[in-house]
């Protein structure tokens, strides 16, 4: 039935109401389109676009926010819900234009074909002779547009919406006023930042999801920004577990024990830090949120103690117990950015305050040393004064003793990986959980993780510190002598 069709007097009573329906209800349109199911590599058929939950969540969103970024893995259908809606404000509202972008002719012309098949038309078939395909659910019926153009990179309909398939050109649709523009694979376009602000200017819609290539390129620039959100953008992330079919034992084989585990979590990212994994690899190769991220509560009678990666810019300071067994806990993180050492000092102290504070612990946890990079001890040359004398006059012990990089990387591997007591990272560490995931291997050293990362580095610095002065013969917490007898015996 064409969409000129549904204005005449023969229109049943029933279709009116299906086609109010439809109308006020995106997720019942959506279900009642045609997608291509795929297993691997290899299509399977023509399929109901039946939402899975998280796909549902998902489409709730896209609704909601104008400006979305979406990380996401691969073959959970974002793309595809996307397009949906797209053909739901299409189809219900008209002289809407519709931009889809992406990488290259066959990926644009694919999508216009997508949307076809979406509102259960054959696509190699034209107006005015456009086929239904036997597969599309009965419901469509009451709402399938009429098609009145097409061309392999658009399409117009009866009523004024138009779609219009765009590769990522230079200039890129500019000048276009859009209801809605799609920028598919953001990660991989050669020019993003300049195409980005062609495409959003005049669009009263934008949304970019993408598979991630590594981090600090344009698309992660965008999701760190939408995180934030301190402009327009908003960000929302699918899991590739969204998928029902893939259980643990699916994950265990595809991706935990593929050939690249590298490469197969962030093509099948489980969380937004696998979506970012670097194009080299992550060095921390065994470090794994289902291994090593979990809720714990804060011992008391457990030895604590800090790691500290001292600076100007990002000074970074983790929070660690360690178990009788010797396994090391990270409960909290400190990482304040462009602070002097007194600001810094006086700032942990307020952190771990409130965090006790948050966590219930009435109690005085007695903190032991500030473990750190010795090079603490050149004192200022203006001031006259070391990072270790800060830190001693706002009542911590530091201590660092020297070390080689390639010595507290294989500690730090060794905790990461322990098959009995891995280190274990509480969850509101996120820059700590976010450099784990993320840091590539040194390129000239790659038995290291990279020295000089302007991010990544800080946190892991402030850890390798903490490891290299907590070896004893058999692993367990070894107290550095004291340095003074007061303000040394603080407890918070």
């Amino acid at each position: 039935m064409t969409a000129s069709a549904r204005s005449s007097t023969e229109i049943p009573l029933r279709t009116d109401i299906e086609w109010e329906k439809g109308r006020r209800n995106a997720r019942l349109f959506v279900s009642s389109c045609l997608i291509i199911q795929k297993e691997g590599e290899s299509e399977t058929g023509l399929i109901p676009f039946d939402l899975w939950p998280e796909q549902v969540a998902a489409l709730l969103v896209i609704l909601a926010e104008r400006y979305l970024v979406l990380p996401k893995g691969r073959q959970i259908g974002i793309t595809w819900l996307i397009l949906a809606a797209m053909a739901f404000w299409g189809t219900f509202w008209s002289n809407r234009l519709f931009n889809i972008a992406r990488q290259s002719e066959e990926y644009a012309e694919e999508a216009i074909r997508r949307l076809l098949i979406l509102w259960g038309y054959d696509p190699d078939t034209d107006p005015p002779n456009m086929q239904v395909l036997p597969e599309s659910p009965p419901a469509m019926a009451a709402w399938r547009p009429e098609i009145v153009s097409k061309t392999k990179r658009s399409l117009t309909l009866g009523n004024g919406s138009r779609y219009k398939a765009l590769t990522a050109s230079q200039s890129i649709a500019r000048g276009d006023a859009t209801y809605c523009t799609l920028c598919d694979e953001f990660a991989f376009w050669p020019w993003p930042d300049k195409q980005l602000a062609a495409l959003e200017q005049g669009a009263h819609r934008v949304y970019v999801p993408s598979t991630g290539e590594g981090e600090d390129d344009a698309f992660h620039r965008l999701y760190l920004a939408a995180v934030r959100a301190q402009g327009k953008w908003r960000a929302h992330f699918t899991s590739a577990s969204a998928d029902p079919r893939r259980d643990a034992e699916w994950f265990r084989q595809n991706v935990d024990e593929a050939a690249s585990p590298d490469l197969a979590r962030r093509e099948l990212a489980r969380c937004v830090e696998d979506v970012f994994r670097p194009a080299s690899g992550n060095y921390f190769k065994r470090f794994t949120r289902e291994g090593n991220v979990r809720e714990f509560t804060i011992t008391r009678s457990w030895p604590s103690s800090y790691g500290v990666d001292f600076g100007f810019v990002r000074p970074f300071c983790l929070l660690i117990q360690m178990s009788p067994t010797g396994q090391p806990f990270v409960f909290g993180e400190y990482a304040p950015e462009e602070v002097p050492s007194p600001e810094f000092a006086q700032g942990i102290l307020r952190y771990q305050q409130e965090l006790f504070a948050s966590q219930g612990v009435e109690m005085a946890l007695p903190m032991g040393p500030m473990y750190s990079d010795p090079a603490g001890k050149a004192r200022n040359t203006q001031t006259s004064k070391s990072e270790f004398d800060v830190m001693v006059a706002a009542g911590f012990r530091p201590f660092g003793v020297p070390s080689s990089v390639r010595d507290g990387c294989d500690l730090m591997i060794n905790s990461v990986a322990h098959a009995d007591i891995p280190l274990i990272v509480h969850p509101r560490c996120v820059k700590l959980i976010r450099a784990m995931t993320q840091m590539p291997p040194d390129k000239n050293q790659p038995d290291v993780y990279l020295q000089k990362h302007p991010v990544f580095s800080h946190p892991l610095d402030a850890l390798r510190y903490w490891f290299v002065n907590n070896r004893g013969p058999r692993g367990e917490f070894v107290l550095p002598p004291r340095q003074r007898q007061s303000p040394l015996s603080r407890t918070f």
